[in-house]
């Protein structure tokens, strides 16, 4: 438990900074202010009370404190005085709390989500590809909100904890045996309690967990819509996305059940240990004296202060489920953060070179002894059956995947020379699954940049050359007309070209294609091959392809078999030499 509220402590002290340790502080600055406020009341009745035959010979008196500095005694009044000072003080001292605690959870929200953003950016893609995204949507969502209730109640049970601490240190100062029973029963009440709290530790868990798959349910209903009420499998599908919801609604009701419990409970059973331990002291000396009610009163003070602590430290249980998985999730980020390599810029004069390369997944070989060698502005192809590692050995090229072994070269440089950054920025790709974002088509091909008239211009050049500046023309909207989320309103082929026109805006170097035209009819296919027979030449080009067809004019294909180049050389070449080749394209043209 203790290694736990410090793994919290340090998760926090990241988020908050030192504010975090100044709270600690205040609480307890505000324990003492609080116990010497209290000091000199009881000090007022004792005085009071010692014309009466009262108890007179107290073990602790604020009022000998004060005689001992001023040799003197006080009067009542000044007493008075006095403990209104240190009350008013403890009320500043409290503001000043409440204020920095008010500034530690304005901003962790945001912080946070900035972090977890931060984790998906600078992630291996290997990594990526195992990470469940309804995780990390849930995350990012829902658990994150429940940071700032985490904070606060972990902030509270902390200066809960150190107040009742400093109370129950001065009151076995003042009177030791009385405080050490008050202990005691204390302690074997902290003890039942305990159960509770590990009972909300494992409720809270179990609701991050019903969160994660009601968001991963939820994502890909979202994502296969078309599938789903094509086939009318969507209402069974979502009857599990209403479980996740059944069974999340129970497990908060029953948070709610044991809060009105234990809460409800606090102050009765204050009373009925602070009654039992007079009672008992009572009957065994048969007299109650100042300091005994000195004593008493911080210890109401301090058991209220227990129990306060308790509520709080279950109320963060409640959500440490949330905070236990929103710093998993950010060990992993950062476990698996992508090193960003060397800082030299990248620029293809020459050629890219690969030697030895392999490649392993989950200890099964993707790649093994690939080595080839790809000249600037040439057009090259990977063509295999499915599962002979193309798509893998162009993720390599393009600084995707890391290999487990052999050397890439640039221009004879190391990569791991180059910034990785700067190598992507002149990466271009075009998948099976065209990449459209929820806006206008212009922003969809631009990325974003400003309508000036130089980027109209070239927009417009660009639209020309890749055959969707009539269509675009005929909208309404025209540039500005909206693609719908994720293109929902677009045909495959229109896709495939604003992709394509993305890329040569962005003017890059390497242009990956990945099955680009797999899903396309005949003639976009045709429409697509066009625009890539346009560039060629102008950039180096790198195709994956399982229509043959595609690559025909390529300069140079290698053709894969079970993660090894098996042959290479230009269409006509492996026509004529590879029987695997022959087979490809029979089969194709039949």
């Amino acid at each position: 438990m203790l290694g736990k509220s410090f793994k919290y402590l340090k998760y926090f002290k990241g988020l908050v900074g030192n504010h975090l340790f100044t709270s600690i502080l205040l609480s307890v600055l505000i324990t003492l202010s609080d116990s010497i406020g209290i000091g000199f009341l009881v000090s007022i009745l004792q005085q009071a009370s010692n014309s009466n035959g009262a108890d007179t010979s107290a073990p602790f008196s604020l009022s000998k404190v004060y005689y001992t500095l001023f040799q003197h005694d006080p009067a009542i009044y000044t007493l008075i005085i006095i403990a209104i000072i240190f009350f008013l003080l403890k009320g500043l001292l409290t503001f000043i709390l409440y204020a920095i605690q008010a500034k530690m959870t304005t901003g962790i929200i945001s912080k946070t989500r900035i972090n977890i953003l931060n984790g998906v950016i600078h992630l291996k893609y290997r990594a990526y590809t195992t990470t469940d995204t309804g995780t990390i949507l849930n995350i990012s969502t829902a658990e994150v909100s429940k940071l700032n209730y985490a904070l606060q109640n972990y902030l509270n049970a902390s200066q809960y904890i150190i107040m009742s601490v400093a109370y129950i240190c001065i009151a076995l100062f003042v009177d030791p045996p009385f405080s050490i029973i008050i202990i005691l029963l204390s302690l074997f009440f902290l003890f039942f309690y305990s159960h509770v709290v590990r009972y909300f530790k494992k409720l809270s868990q179990e609701i991050v967990r019903t969160g994660n798959q009601y968001n991963s349910f939820l994502s890909q209903i979202l994502n296969n819509f078309k599938y789903l009420k094509t086939t009318n499998i969507i209402y069974d599908y979502s009857r599990r996305i209403k479980e996740k919801i059944d069974h999340t609604e129970k497990l908060n009701y029953r948070f709610l059940q044991i809060n009105a419990i234990t809460n409800s409970a606090r102050e009765p059973i204050v009373l009925i240990l602070l009654s039992t331990v007079i009672l008992l002291r009572y009957f065994s000396t048969g007299t109650i004296g100042i300091s005994m009610v000195f004593t008493m009163l911080l210890f109401y003070r301090t058991l209220n202060y227990f129990l306060l602590t308790q509520s709080n430290w279950q109320s963060f249980q409640q959500n440490s489920g949330s905070v236990d998985k929103i710093i998993s999730i950010q060990d992993d980020f950062l476990k698996d953060r992508e090193k960003m390599k060397g800082n030299q810029p990248f620029e293809l004069r020459k050629r890219i070179c690969l030697s030895n390369i392999r490649v392993e997944l989950n200890g099964q070989s993707i790649l093994s002894d690939i080595n080839l060698s790809i000249n600037k502005n040439t057009t090259v192809a990977f063509a295999g059956p499915s599962g002979a590692g193309k798509t893998t050995l162009a993720s390599v090229i393009s600084g995707l995947i890391s290999p487990d072994g052999g050397v890439i070269t640039i221009d004879d440089v190391p990569f791991g020379n180059f910034d990785l950054d700067n190598f992507r920025t002149k990466i271009g790709f075009v998948s099976q699954d065209p990449t459209i974002f929820s806006d206008t088509i212009f922003n969809n091909i631009t990325l974003w940049s400003e309508k000036s008239r130089k980027n109209i211009e070239k927009f417009s050049s660009i639209c020309r050359m890749t055959h969707l500046d009539e269509w675009i023309n005929g909208l309404s909207e025209k540039e500005d007309s909206l693609t719908g989320d994720f293109g929902i309103s677009l045909s495959g082929g229109q896709k495939q070209r604003i992709c394509i026109a993305r890329e040569l805006y962005r003017e890059v170097e390497l242009l990956v294609f990945d099955e680009a035209t797999s899903s396309l009819d005949a003639i976009t296919e045709q429409i697509i091959q066009e625009n890539i027979n346009s560039i060629k030449g102008k950039m180096t080009i790198i195709i994956i392809a399982h229509r043959l067809s595609t690559i025909k004019y390529a300069d140079t294909i290698f053709l894969l078999e079970n993660g090894r180049i098996a042959h290479s050389g230009t269409y006509a070449q492996l026509l004529a030499s590879s029987a695997i080749f022959q087979k490809m394209v029979s089969l194709q043209s039949d």
